[in-house]
């Protein structure tokens, strides 16, 4: 289930988040040697240098830790509670906490994600445009393949298949987001740090400007990204929640090499039952409130964004018991909605079956649903 020697882009798979070493109490990503020797670096000769980073293959594996203290959310997935549950066996909110190795291939056009749990495996590979999800919980194989043109001649675009969760699960990715982000809210400093996976770093720190919008409406403190010295690749990005001394979300490598794996092409594996599903390219997400294709938009600031989703159920999460028993109710001209709060992230359910998510205070969120969302 390896993958054949090409040049390396960013790789493609999450996560839930979205995205991007995390926690109280986990294993640190930084170890041992110092970074004096290290020149002194601007955080706009930094940002060059990942933007101009022309690494061609590695292997390794990546550490995902989220401590968003979210509560069990599993049945939301597996049906127990009147819910959709998922086909697959792997349950993804399951990456809502916790500590997961990931196993990371690329050659530079094609990937493959091994996430090892327990006794089971979840694997996502991608060669050329197209993507074989694996999951030996229940022994099957969903192949995502592009959309046709309107001629049918071929595949809509000329570009890579999406992974089917749309979102980036490595360092390089989750930095390449953010940086892409940057703007006059955002204030940026760079300086030597230690080591990533044995790799001399430069640590690139972005935080909300103080005073601004932003800073009074998100609960985020801070991202750091540690960027290889050597090659510019961000081999670590943890966020930290204002007033929580740990980080609460982290993605980072702990080991990595940058010799290319062995070359092989995916074959599902014998006695799997395997689906095949039409992917249409990314449309990319809306903000300013623009809906997107699916309803959804975003809005707000930079670091105060708000995700806004509407759900076709006419308020059906809030007849579901894992959103009952995990939320506390609101009330204000939207009607009584429930919400969800953590230290770093809050979600609201309102009763006309929206749901409004971000990295901001709740009262942050209950403004946003006063207006034409929550009516």
């Amino acid at each position: 289930m390896r993958i054949a020697n090409r040049r390396l882009r960013y790789l493609a798979p999450a996560g839930v988040a979205g995205v991007v070493a995390l926690a109280a109490g986990i294993p640190s990503l930084t170890a041992g040697a110092s970074a004096s020797n290290l020149p002194a670096i601007t955080a706009q000769a930094l940002i060059a240098k990942v933007k101009e980073a022309n690494v061609q293959a590695l292997q390794g594996t990546v550490q995902w830790t989220a401590n968003l203290g979210l509560p069990d959310l599993s049945g939301l997935t597996s049906g127990n509670d009147g819910q959709v549950a998922t086909t697959s066996g792997f349950d993804p909110t399951s990456l809502l906490s916790g500590t997961h190795d990931i196993n990371v291939w690329s050659d530079g056009n094609n990937q493959r994600l091994s996430l090892p749990t327990g006794m089971a495996e979840t694997d996502l590979v991608r060669v050329g445009d197209q993507a074989w999800l694996y999951d030996s919980t229940n022994q099957h194989v969903t192949h995502y393949v592009p959309a046709q043109s309107p001629s049918g001649s071929g595949p809509a675009t000329s570009g890579p298949a999406p992974g089917p969760a749309g979102t980036p699960l490595t360092p390089d990715q989750q930095a390449a987001n953010i940086l892409a982000k940057l703007s006059p809210s955002t204030a940026v400093t760079a300086a030597p740090a230690d080591e990533v996976a044995g790799q001399p770093v430069y640590q690139l720190t972005l935080a909300p400007q103080p005073g601004s919008q932003a800073a009074a409406s998100s609960t985020l403190d801070r991202v750091t990204i540690s960027v290889d010295a050597n090659n510019g690749l961000p081999l670590a990005v943890a966020v930290y929640a204002a007033g929580v001394a740990a980080p609460v979300l982290s993605l980072g490598f702990t080991s990595v090499s940058f010799a290319a794996p062995a070359a092989s092409n995916f074959a599902p594996p014998v006695g799997t039952s395997t689906t095949t599903k039409t992917v249409n390219p990314p449309a990319g997400h809306a903000e300013g409130g623009t809906p997107s294709s699916n309803g959804t938009s975003v809005s707000g600031p930079p670091w105060a964004w708000v995700l806004s989703a509407p759900s076709a159920s006419g308020g059906g999460a809030l007849s579901s018991p894992t959103v009952l028993q995990a939320t506390t109710p609101v009330t204000g001209s939207f009607g009584t909605a429930r919400l969800l709060h953590t230290s770093v992230i809050n979600v609201l359910f309102l009763p006309n079956g929206a749901v409004l998510a971000g990295f901001v205070t709740p009262a942050t969120l209950e403004a946003e649903a006063a207006g034409p969302v929550g009516h």
